[in-house]
């Protein structure tokens, strides 16, 4: 179980042989996969402190993604809810996250939402976008009364074929919205930002990290996806 370089020279030398400084270094420029077969070769490497290295690892990796990028607030935020964990438990907590559809109604909630409709529907892109809040029972949308919702725990009756097969929406298969009584309403997320999607083909509705984002989601909210 032991690593094993060559030198020029044929000279065979064991990884586990080699100073600290120097297997960091080799380990700072691997990826999150190579990182951890390099550190599963032996208990020497298992050893290693390559939490900074895990931290780069969650910035680069994070960098596109607007709920997750290191910011002082995200990282207040990981100190809170995830206090005992390392760098390298909190890449593996994000890759994760970033790849569930089920939503809580805490997130819904909480989250920042703007709408649209698309254009079958009178939707003009950036000329029909508003604003809209979820609360417990009901959905805040200008100029429409308060709208009764429900979160139902089961695939859509109606999948919506705006995104088709698209690798860039990941649609959820355990969940989906039931608003007043219109069309149900599909939960699905954007595989790039991250970014929750919920929608019909006559609106969308979409979660907004960051303002005067040109994301991939801000895209499809303004029918341009």
């Amino acid at each position: 179980d032991r690593g094993i370089m060559t030198k020029g020279s044929g000279e065979q030398i064991e990884l586990h042989s080699l100073p600290d400084e120097l297997l960091l270094t080799v380990a700072s420029f691997t990826s999150p996969r190579d990182l951890l077969n390099f550190q599963s070769v032996s208990t020497n490497l298992r050893e290693l402190e390559t939490d900074k290295i895990w931290r780069q690892l969650c910035k680069k990796r994070w960098e596109n993604w607007p709920r997750y990028k290191l910011t002082s607030s995200r990282l207040e935020w990981m100190d809170t809810y995830l206090p005992s964990s390392d760098w390298k438990d909190r890449y593996h907590w994000a890759e994760k996250d970033f790849s569930r559809t089920r939503i809580s109604q805490e997130e819904l909630e909480d989250l920042s939402w703007h709408l649209n409709f698309t254009s079958s529907a009178g939707g003009r892109g950036e000329d029909t976008v508003s604003w809209c809040k979820f609360h417990r029972d009901f959905l805040l949308v200008p100029n429409f009364m308060p709208l009764p919702y429900q979160i139902k725990e089961e695939n859509c009756p109606s999948p919506c074929a705006r995104f088709g097969d698209s690798e860039l929406v990941k649609q959820s298969k355990e969940q989906w919205i039931d608003i007043s009584n219109f069309l149900p309403h599909n939960i699905s997320r954007s595989t790039v930002d991250g970014e929750w999607i919920i929608s019909n083909e006559n609106v969308t509705i979409v979660s907004i990290a960051e303002k005067g984002g040109s994301s991939h989601s801000c895209r499809i909210l303004l029918g341009n996806e």
